[in-house]
């Protein structure tokens, strides 16, 4: 019995182990089709995308405030009529909720800045239409602004201004050359009249008494013809007609070479300890009269009517 339980044994063991190493069955799989490189295809067709990046994601805009506006639910380009809609429906929809309703105010502010910035800073654009309105109100106001002061101003004050005609700016005040050669000639008397003065101060310091008294008449006179044509002569080269003075141009003289000799006062206060080789009298006498001058060169108190 030994003998045959040991084969059979050993023909049990020798089916397992070739059971166990038999191979299994091979099935059939489908196959993946080829593609197949024609003479026109590239490399990209050939071996895909693997190599090739994708594209580039469009870029982002940025809205400054968006989280304003999108808690409102308006566009970021809305006008202020439909942020205050939309700010009334929102309070109406969430009515109590007293956070919800704080938010939305807030909100509604910082849009309320940044639009009034980006209009100060020009940002922000508009219609040509709301441009024009804008433009044709501020002009109004400034318009009666204006008529508002010159009513209240005395007219006098409003002539000054007018009177102010300085010899550095001849051509570009008058367009005709008659009226720009006498000007020039004007100021170029201004100034010798000044220069005579000045010399018979320095050389003459005793006749000083009555120069400085004769001195402010002839700036005066001479001040007060500036601006009015020139009288006309007969064929001896006299004057051919008397012409009437302007006494309110002379009121004007006056009282501008005044002012001037004041401010020319106030300068020679300064320059009198400098100056050692003149008297103080004469150094008074020379700087006033010289702003005197200056005055006849830069003011024009008669107007044409």
């Amino acid at each position: 019995m030994a003998p045959t339980f040991r084969r059979h044994g050993a023909m049990a063991l020798l089916t397992t182990a070739s059971a166990l190493v038999a191979p299994r069955p091979l099935t059939a799989r489908p196959r993946r089709p080829m593609m197949k490189a024609a003479p026109t295809m590239g490399l990209k067709d050939t071996i895909g995308n693997i190599f090739v990046p994708p594209p580039p994601p469009p870029p982002v805009t940025v809205v400054e405030g968006a989280e304003n506006f999108r808690l409102l639910g308006v566009p970021p380009n809305a006008e202020y009529d439909e942020v205050q809609q939309a700010v009334k429906a929102l309070k109406e929809k969430y009515a109590g909720d007293t956070k919800r309703l704080l938010k939305i105010d807030v909100a509604k502010d910082k849009i309320a800045e940044l639009r009034l910035r980006q209009r100060v800073s020009g940002t922000f654009g508009v219609t040509a239409e709301v441009a024009a309105r804008d433009k044709t109100i501020g002009d109004f106001e400034s318009q009666a602004m204006n008529r508002a002061i010159a009513k209240n101003t005395p007219k006098w004050i409003r002539k000054i201004p007018y009177m102010y005609k300085p010899f550095w700016k001849i051509d570009e005040l008058y367009s005709n050359r008659k009226d720009r050669e006498l000007q020039r000639a004007h100021t170029k008397t201004a100034g010798l009249y000044w220069c005579g003065f000045a010399a018979a101060a320095t050389f003459f310091p005793g006749a000083l008494t009555y120069i400085k008294f004769g001195a402010p008449l002839i700036l005066v006179s001479h001040l007060a013809q500036r601006g009015q044509p020139p009288v006309p002569k007969d064929e001896r080269g006299m004057a051919g007609a008397v012409r009437d003075p302007n006494y309110g141009d002379y009121l004007w003289s006056a009282a501008l070479l005044t002012a001037h000799s004041m401010i020319g006062n106030f300068i020679a206060g300064f320059a009198v300890p400098f100056l050692t080789l003149l008297r103080p009298q004469q150094i008074r006498f020379v700087v006033g009269t010289g702003c005197m001058a200056l005055g006849d060169a830069i003011w024009q108190p008669h107007m044409e009517k």
